[in-house]
């Protein structure tokens, strides 16, 4: 692995931890009559979640892991992409069927 693909990893794993440190969270609220709805609503810190919309019983705040786990899953594939990308191909041995000739 050369310096460009150990950055792109360190910078990866940077995004990655910001990401779950800073989650993108969903409003909810559930009643046994009326139902149960999630509504996407800011990112904010893992320890201090934002407030529900309304202080009833019914209401609530929590991760929204399926967007989270999609952020994650597009950095991933970024840095593959471009570790593969900034791969050194000049380290490759030269083909054997050139050198046995005279």
């Amino acid at each position: 692995m050369n310096k460009k693909q150990k950055i792109v990893i360190r910078l990866a794993v940077l995004i990655a931890a910001l990401l779950g440190l800073f989650p993108p969270w969903v409003q909810t609220y559930h009643h046994v009559q009326v139902g149960y709805s999630r509504v996407p609503t800011r990112y904010a810190f893992i320890g201090t979640p934002p407030s529900p919309q309304s202080g009833g019983p019914y209401y609530g705040v929590q991760v929204d892991l399926t967007r989270l786990l999609l952020q994650w899953f597009v950095v991933v594939l970024i840095a593959g992409g471009l570790a593969c990308t900034l791969r050194d191909d000049s380290k490759k041995e030269p083909s054997s069927g050139a050198q046995g000739r005279t």
